[in-house]
């Protein structure tokens, strides 16, 4: 995984050339040979009605818990948490708030099954949430210049992971017991193998894909950077039932 950082441009007359290839049709990706990537924020299960294909809410959660230590390193710890039931897309912020007190908490319901960004892998339609529990750090979201997930440089274009949302969770400081908010964000893996929709057979597929945070200054004028961590993401099939 590489982590670029790059100064946000403060408006969008300071960045011609990225604001070109920002507003370009996409239908360009396919003129360059490079087949176009659809965002996260597509509706799908959400649609009304759902479109076919799509209509199962899943029952399954990965959860990534990413924040920094004392010592300023990195940790990502990874979760499964199956909720023996659809999960209904207005119900979803109420299992990543638990999900969220878990880790920061007795961290045994579910307990943690993998750490750092290698070796991601999916096996289940499900709901795939990353949440950074840093005051000063937040997602990129629907409408802003950048996605907080995006599989733009992936390459296997997105015809899998759609119905993004983006959510506000609530932490509580272990000091002053105060509560603040961090960000989130949430998908469904479809576990589609093609734009067509057809369900991912015995075959893996390995996605590449973007993370991109705000990350204020300390003292608060300034325009925040953008950082992004790019790790990858492999889709294993068949799905596991239940769906």
């Amino acid at each position: 995984m590489d982590t670029q950082v790059m100064e946000r441009a403060p408006c969008l007359e300071d960045n011609p050339l990225f604001l070109a290839d920002l507003l370009e049709d996409p239908a360009s990706d396919y003129r360059a040979g490079r087949p176009h990537s659809r965002s996260v924020y597509e509706k799908r299960l959400t649609e009304d009605p759902p479109r076919p294909g799509f209509e199962k809410a899943p029952h399954f959660v990965y959860f990534y818990y990413v924040r920094f230590d004392a010592d300023r390193r990195l940790r990502v710890k990874h979760y499964t948490y199956d909720h023996c039931a659809p999960i209904a897309s207005g119900a979803l912020k109420d299992v990543l708030q638990a999900l969220v007190d878990n880790a920061r908490g007795t961290d045994d319901n579910p307990s943690p099954d993998g750490s750092d960004f290698n070796a991601i892998e999916w096996t289940r339609t499900s709901y795939i949430a990353f949440f950074i529990d840093e005051e000063s750090w937040s997602f990129y979201r629907s409408g802003d210049f950048l996605a907080g997930i995006s599989f733009d440089n992936s390459p296997v274009p997105n015809h899998t992971f759609f119905d993004g949302v983006d959510l506000d969770l609530t932490v509580f400081d272990e000091e002053t017991g105060l509560a603040s908010e961090r960000s989130a964000i949430a998908f469904v893996n479809h576990m589609k193998r093609n734009a067509a929709g057809d369900k991912l057979g015995e075959e893996k597929q390995k996605f590449k894909f973007d993370m991109n945070f705000k990350v204020g200054f300390a003292d608060g004028c300034a325009p925040p950077l953008t950082v992004t961590f790019d790790p990858d993401g492999t889709n294993m099939g068949p799905p596991v039932p239940p769906p």
